[in-house]
């Protein structure tokens, strides 16, 4: 199966990391998840009772960030795709993108991201 529902750069102001004045200053954080499942029913049918609604998802995503801070992107990264899987049955596999602008890393770096991919159990 090829087919994917995106959402992307779902944006966070969050208190998640490891160093101290990371949870107390906060950071912007950003989230993209890529779902595979069948799209065939929705975009015959152009039904969308027979789609998995973009606002959903974004609920969901928004609930898993909300239940931080966490110290690690992987840790909100695995509670994202793990919350995805559980209440969407029909989807197959979940990538996400976890991304935190301006890490404390040292020096001057953009960003930091992780990217896990998570499949529903056979």
């Amino acid at each position: 199966m090829t087919d994917h529902l995106r959402l992307l750069n779902i944006i966070f102001y969050g208190q998640h990391g490891v160093h101290a004045h990371e949870r107390e200053l906060g950071r912007t954080i950003s989230v993209d998840v890529d779902l595979t499942l069948d799209l065939a029913p929705a975009g015959l049918s152009d039904d969308l009772s027979r789609a998995l609604d973009y606002s959903r998802v974004y609920e969901v995503v928004k609930k898993a960030e909300a239940e931080g801070p966490y110290r690690l992107l992987e840790t909100l990264a695995e509670a994202i795709a793990g919350r995805l899987l559980k209440e969407f049955s029909q989807v197959k596999e979940v990538l996400v993108r976890a991304r935190k602008r301006e890490p404390s890393v040292g020096g001057w770096v953009e960003q930091a991201e992780v990217e896990i991919v998570r499949s529903r159990a056979k």
